[in-house]
């Protein structure tokens, strides 16, 4: 047998749980079924809103640009298709879904590989650029510069376009709230 301490709350805690260890059981056992039934009930809001404290500045700037702008919801898609992304077949793949998911009606518009300025294939100049843009359905451009252009340019490395030129992403926006 285990001896008693001396402190009275360690002499309470044995008297009450271990000289008692049926009662002790299925008192837990009781606790955890009332747990698991109101566990149904039980909710944590992990949203945005719920994890920024309402004193913070970029949620009172990102606030102003919403009600100034409104919030518009968006879908990516990222496309692999078989063959070589920047193909005849596959563009008219990228134009033909574009066209399609546009039709929808809960889609505001539909961004692809096909509706961004081309700028250097070849280069444009500052004069150029005032113009209409070129993307890359027009005729004058050449696709092996678009090529280059879509691996090391900035704007599109990994946002538009996979390294590897493999995948694009194709942006569903919706309409704004």
């Amino acid at each position: 047998m285990i001896p008693k301490p001396d402190s009275r709350p360690a002499r309470l805690f044995f008297g009450i749980v271990v000289d008692h260890p049926k009662t002790m059981v299925v008192c837990l056992l009781v606790l955890i079924a009332v747990m698991g039934f109101f566990a149904k009930d039980f909710k944590i809001d992990a949203s945005a809103e719920t994890l920024i404290r309402e004193s913070d500045e970029d949620l009172r700037y990102a606030r102003k640009i919403y009600s100034r702008y409104g919030i518009q919801d968006f879908l990516v898609i990222a496309y692999t298709p078989r063959g070589d992304l920047l193909s005849d077949k596959v563009l008219a793949d990228i134009a033909r879904l574009r066209d399609e998911l546009e039709a929808l009606p809960r889609v505001d518009s539909v961004v692809t590989i096909l509706d961004v300025p081309i700028l250097e294939s070849p280069p444009l100049s500052i004069q150029e650029l005032a113009g209409e843009m070129r993307t890359l359905t027009s005729p004058d451009v050449d696709r092996s510069m678009v090529r280059v252009e879509l691996a090391d340019s900035p704007l599109y490395q990994e946002l538009l376009v996979s390294p590897d030129l493999k995948t694009t992403g194709i942006q569903i926006n919706f309409p704004p709230r």
